[in-house]
């Protein structure tokens, strides 16, 4: 099973990936040193390598980040108000800049 690396902080950051040409939406509702949470209905799996692009927010400027998806939370319709459907993946090449979302304290959810 796969294991956070550091400390997850809260965040609510609006998405856009692909995986190849096809283009998914989602938001980012926790991000830590080597990874971030997706919530969205896409159905990715793990392993599946994936590129991220964070329009820019008051949590930072513009980047785009790629990873690989490790986890895949799965949820039925009825309880998505409930459980929030999502990707878990790992970082594997970021910006510097990627690092003040985990590193200001004061966004601290």
């Amino acid at each position: 099973m796969e294991q956070r690396a550091g400390r997850r902080i809260k965040r609510r950051l609006t998405c856009e990936f692909f995986d190849g040409a096809r283009s998914h939406r989602g938001i980012i509702l926790d991000v830590g040193p080597s990874g971030v949470f997706i919530r969205t209905n896409a159905v990715l799996s793990p392993g599946t390598q994936i590129d991220i692009h964070l329009a820019t927010s008051v949590a930072g400027p513009a980047m785009t980040l790629r990873g690989t998806i490790v986890r895949r939370k799965s949820v039925p319709a009825t309880l998505t108000t409930l459980i929030q459907p999502g990707l878990g993946v790992k970082i594997i090449e970021a910006p510097r800049e990627f690092g003040l979302l985990t590193a200001d304290s004061e966004l601290e959810g």
